[in-house]
């Protein structure tokens, strides 16, 4: 079983192409997956026991995760469970893990005009996951304003091109996207984290009560195609 750091989200796609990505929880653990070593320190993403479950991952298999749905009534809660394992549950999801200061990629270019934002190489984003930004300067000018430490959510445009969205909602929808009016100065970075892709089906879904502002439930997944972890 593996302790999540805090922050780490659970998303599922809506097998669009290209894939939209829903935030519906927080992970707290991941279990299921056979280990020598069960206990994986996930707040140190280098961790040898990470490289571990990120194999045992890709070779498919039975995955428990523990989530934490924030601020969902338990009938809210319900439903989206229901909603999750329907048809069968087969579905593209991804696991966003926190560590957001862990990848680095440069902004090449500034669109003023469409309020995107070029990278110097192939992003490998997808729509809904979270982002950050760094600089040695002077961040591009926007409304509302970007700034150094904040998570933001990208929206995927092509592989080197993205909206940004102060939600996983607005990104998801392609709606509020932030206004870019000028370039910044010096060396501007998108910084992104560790993220795990895999194709599933949900086997149960068990609603297990709330802890504090957040209602929980375990759900049993079948991984049905090998992951995909960037970062």
């Amino acid at each position: 079983m593996a302790d999540t750091a805090q922050g780490t989200r659970f998303q599922v796609g809506d097998a669009a192409t290209p894939e939209l990505f829903t935030d519906l929880a927080g992970v707290k653990k991941i279990g299921g997956v056979s280990l020598s070593n069960p206990t994986i320190d996930a707040t140190d993403l280098l961790d040898s026991a990470r490289q571990k479950i990120s194999a045992k991952l890709c070779e498919c298999g039975p995955v428990a995760l523990d989530l934490h749905f924030d601020a969902l009534s338990t009938g809210d809660q319900d439903a989206l469970v229901d909603k999750i394992i329907a048809g069968g549950g087969q579905s593209n999801y991804v696991i966003c893990w926190s560590n957001l200061d862990a990848n680095t990629t440069a902004i090449s270019v500034v669109d003023t005009v469409n309020d995107e934002l070029d990278t110097v190489a192939a992003h490998g984003w997808h729509t809904g996951q979270p982002i950050r930004f760094t600089t040695d300067g002077t961040l591009p000018t926007s409304t509302p304003q970007i700034v150094v430490g904040t998570t933001y959510f990208a929206g995927y445009i092509d592989a080197d091109s993205i909206t940004v969205h102060l939600t996983n909602a607005d990104a998801v929808a392609g709606a509020n996207k932030i206004d870019f009016t000028a370039a910044g100065a010096s060396n501007n970075n998108v910084t992104f984290g560790t993220v795990w892709s895999f194709a599933a089906l949900v086997q149960s879904a068990t609603p297990s009560g709330d802890s504090g502002d957040a209602l929980a439930a375990t759900l049993n997944f079948e991984i049905s195609d090998t992951v995909g972890i960037t970062g």
